[in-house]
């Protein structure tokens, strides 16, 4: 990334990503996730990959980087 753009890494909290993104006052460019958990008893939430969804909502031009083997959510 360049000036003013961020990439994050595993956005379990997306809440806690978009005040950071603010406060530095930087556009996301991209998600990279390193792998996804599986398990029933596991909320999605709380799994490294829990925040794609929503910072794609507020970030559409975002790209998310993954394994297509984990089925990482939004991978593009």
């Amino acid at each position: 990334t360049g000036p003013g753009r961020a990439a994050v890494v595993d956005p379990s909290d997306p809440l806690a990503v978009q005040a950071a993104i603010e406060e530095e006052g930087v556009m996301l460019e991209a998600i990279f996730c390193t792998h996804k958990h599986w398990g029933a008893d596991l909320l999605v939430r709380r799994d490294h990959s829990g925040g794609n969804a929503v910072l794609r909502q507020q970030h559409g031009s975002c790209k998310v980087y993954g394994s297509a083997l984990d089925a990482i959510p939004e991978l593009t």
